[in-house]
C-alpha cells in the first residue's frame, strides 16, 4: 500500500483545519479537526488529501454545483476513490499504480465544465488515452464502453490478414468469445487457427483477474459476463476451479 503524504497541523482542507492526530482506526490514521461552524470531529487522513471531506458535514459547505445525486457527481466521486483511496476496492489499479486526478478536477466545478464542452452523454464513460498516465484534461476523453474495452493497459492485438485488431474486436467480427480466443493464443494455436476454428460447447477457460478488476470497478457480474460473451455457470465454473487449485 503508497503511503499518503504527511498532514501537518493548521493545514486547511475546505473548511475544516487540522489540528493533531486522533489514533488510528481500521489502519487509518485520523485527525482531529476544526470546520469553521466550529465543531470538531476526527476524520481520516486519506479522506483529507483526497478532498472528500472538505466540512464537518453541518451544511456550512454548500454544495453549489447542486448535482450531488447525478450520475457525472458519482462518476467524478468514485475516479477520485479509485485514485486516492487506499481502501477503495480499486485502488489497486489506480493509486497503487501511481494513477492520480489532476489538481484542476479536485474541483467539481471544473470537471464538470470540461465534461460539457467534450460531449459528455449519459451512456458514455470516461476514458484515459493513455493508460500509463492520470486523470486530466489532456489525457481523457468520454466514449463508449466498447471503445474504452479496446483501450486498456492489457489489451492484446492480433494481426492477420493485414488487420491488426484487439481480442475485443476479433471477438465481434468472428462471434467467438474473448475468452475462447484468448485461451487458444495463450495455448499456442495459430493465427489462423484461432480465429477459424468454431467453438465447442464446452467449458471456457477465461482471465479470473481481469474479470474480477471490472467487478472492483462497480460493474456486476451479470453485465461483466455479457461483455465477456459467457453465461454465469461458466463464470463460477472458473472460480470454482480456482479454488481448488
Amino acid at each position: 500500500m503508497s503511503r499518503l503524504r504527511a498532514i501537518l497541523p493548521g493545514e486547511r482542507f475546505g473548511k475544516l483545519i487540522a489540528i493533531e492526530p486522533a489514533g488510528k482506526k481500521h489502519g487509518s490514521i485520523f485527525w482531529k479537526c476544526r470546520c469553521d461552524c466550529g465543531n470538531e470531529k476526527n476524520i481520516a487522513n486519506y479522506s483529507l488529501i483526497s478532498g472528500n471531506s472538505k466540512s464537518c458535514g453541518c451544511g456550512c459547505l454548500n454544495i453549489k454545483h447542486g448535482m450531488s445525486n447525478t450520475r457525472i457527481n458519482s462518476i467524478w466521486f468514485n475516479m477520485r476513490q479509485r485514485c486516492n483511496n487506499p481502501h477503495n476496492n480499486a485502488y489497486k489499479y489506480y493509486g497503487k499504480r501511481g494513477i492520480s486526478v489532476c489538481e484542476e478536477w479536485l474541483d467539481f466545478g471544473n470537471f464538470y465544465k470540461w465534461s460539457m464542452n467534450n460531449g459528455y452523454q449519459e451512456n458514455l464513460t470516461i476514458d484515459r488515452k493513455n493508460n500509463s498516465l492520470g486523470y486530466s484534461p489532456n489525457n481523457c476523453r468520454w466514449t463508449t464502453l466498447k471503445v474504452q474495452a479496446n483501450n486498456t493497459r492489457k489489451n492484446v492485438w492480433i494481426e492477420y490478414k493485414g488487420q491488426n485488431k484487439t481480442i475485443s474486436q476479433w471477438s465481434e467480427i468472428t462471434g467467438l468469445a474473448r475468452c475462447l480466443i484468448s485461451y487458444r493464443r495463450t495455448h499456442g494455436w495459430s493465427i489462423e487457427k484461432i480465429l477459424l476454428t468454431p467453438a465447442r460447447k464446452s467449458r471456457i477457460i477465461i482471465d479470473l483477474e481481469s474479470f474480477q478488476e471490472q467487478l472492483a470497478l462497480g460493474k456486476t457480474i451479470r453485465q461483466t459476463c455479457k461483455d465477456y460473451g459467457i453465461t454465469r455457470a461458466t463464470y463460477d465454473y472458473n472460480l470454482k476451479s480456482k479454488k481448488e487449485k
